[in-house]
Order: structure tokens, then sequence, then C-alpha cells
């Protein structure tokens, strides 16, 4: 469950400020082996937080009071020392009062996520991935247009994809976080 209420806070409230009382996560793992090595595969369905490598592209929205979450399927086989998860979801709408959030088709997200410890250098790890978000009559901004600050060029639906690797770890002292 989750129940996020701003006090004595003057602005106007969104879903991601105040949510009453609705359903954080909810979701149903089934669980089983593949392989004749009993490689573990689970397959989840439901809403549920989706995280990966920093967060700099998909994540469960730390800052605002209220969590984000998406109502669909991810798929998570290990395989070896590699983890891999491809998913598809739906976002939830936030709303202000209790138990009335619901899966919308305004932003959609799919993909395919992998990691691993690299062996040759310890402490190396790896991520490699292919994610996409979709959106529904996105706005399309310029900023500092001389005499026009805002000068809003279009609105209509956004696609997404982006490809990217990432390299992280530490060892010791050091920690490191790369990524392309």
């Amino acid at each position: 469950f989750k129940s996020a209420i701003a006090i004595d806070k003057e602005a106007l409230f969104s879903g991601a400020d105040r949510n009453d009382l609705d359903i954080n996560q909810l979701f149903i793992d089934f669980t089983s082996q593949v392989g004749e090595t009993g490689n573990p595969f689970t397959l989840r369905f439901g809403r549920q937080e989706f995280h990966y490598g920093m967060g700099r592209l998909l994540t469960f929205r730390e800052g605002p009071n209220n969590r984000q979450g998406w109502d669909g399927l991810r798929g998570s086989l290990r395989w070896g020392g590699w983890q891999t998860e491809a998913f598809y979801a739906l976002g939830v709408k936030d709303e202000l009062g209790i138990f009335d959030d619901s899966p919308t088709d305004d932003q959609m997200i799919w993909g395919l996520y992998t990691t691993t410890m690299l062996d040759f250098f310890p402490g190396l790890g790896l991520d490699v991935y292919y994610l996409a978000d979709a959106r529904k009559k996105e706005s399309f901004i310029r900023e500092g247009s001389r005499y026009f600050q805002d000068l809003v060029l279009g609105i209509g639906d956004e696609v997404r994809h982006s490809i990217g690797a990432r390299l992280f770890g530490g060892r010791g002292r050091l920690d490191w976080d790369m990524e392309f």
C-alpha cells in the first residue's frame, strides 16, 4: 500500500505529490527452471516498480512524495553469471483519492536489460540494455528563442528508443559508474 499526504503545501496537488491511499505494488510471480542446469526463470505480472542501473532512464521516481508504479509483465532469467530482464508495462495514473489509481496507455515502456560482473577485473560490472518509452500527446518546447522565451513547437505522440551500456563497480575506496 501507499499513502502520500502533503501537509501545509500551498501548491496545486498532483498525483505525484498526494495520493490518500492506493496500491503501490501487487503482483504475482511464476517461477520455474530452464534448461538442464536449472537456471531460474521468473515471470511477474501486475503492479510493480522498475529501476535499472543508476535510474537515469527508468526508475521509481524517488523525488516526489509518491513513487511511480507500472502495470505490466516482466520476465527474468539468470543464465550463468548473467541476469536478463525483459518487460512491457503501462503507466499508472496517480489520482488524489482512495484506491482510484488506474493504468493508462498514455505512457508505455518496454525493453531488455542484462547485467553481469566481469571476471577479468574484480569489482567491474557491465549492463547492456535497450529501453523504449512511448508517450501520447507530449508537448515539445524550445526554450530561449530570443523574444519568445517558451515557444511551443508542437504536440504529438513521442516514442524514444535508448540503446546503451554501463560499466560500474568498485574496488577498495574507489567507486565508478560510466554509461554510454
